[in-house]
């Protein structure tokens, strides 16, 4: 497995990772009228506008497949996306992805990511590594909670 930066030429091939895993953890919380809303052509986007916003996307790849995504935003000191393939996950894959996206924020001592409250999945993984509750959360327009983690990097 290798990691490397998105670029124009697999921008879609990561927006199809990041789909299968966002619809593979979140499907069950969502009805299906809204889940129709989503395709692959809409995560392009996302990415597109992570992108223009300063964000950076890496891609973990095994033989040119993409198996898994992290979004940094340095300037928010955030990750705002983590996602391994479905038939990859519990690999390890999503580790080495946090750890990566962690030591790419050289100089920021804290780094956040948020979750769905009903995600335990998502929750349980940012815990083991050492993410801790904030105490912040704010509710979204479809009604779902979404909790605010810390890391603190030792020092």
């Amino acid at each position: 497995m290798y990691i490397v930066e998105m670029n124009d030429k697999n921008i879609v091939d990561a927006a199809e990772c990041y789909y299968n895993s966002w619809c593979s953890s979140h499907a069950q919380y969502y009805p299906e009228d809204i889940l129709a809303n989503y395709n692959i052509e809409r995560f392009v986007n996302i990415l597109k506008k992570d992108n223009a916003a300063d964000r950076i996307t890496f891609i973990a790849c095994d033989k040119n497949t993409v198996i898994g995504i992290v979004t940094i935003d340095k300037d928010r000191s955030d990750l705002t996306h983590l996602y391994v393939v479905p038939e990859r996950q519990k690999q390890g894959i999503g580790t080495k992805l946090l750890e990566f996206g962690i030591k790419q924020m050289t100089s920021i001592n804290r780094v956040y990511a948020t979750m769905l409250s009903i995600n335990s999945t998502g929750i349980d993984f940012f815990e083991k590594y050492g993410f801790e509750f904030t105490g912040e959360q704010c509710t979204l327009k479809s009604g779902m909670l979404e909790l605010k983690y810390v890391y603190r990097k030792k020092k």
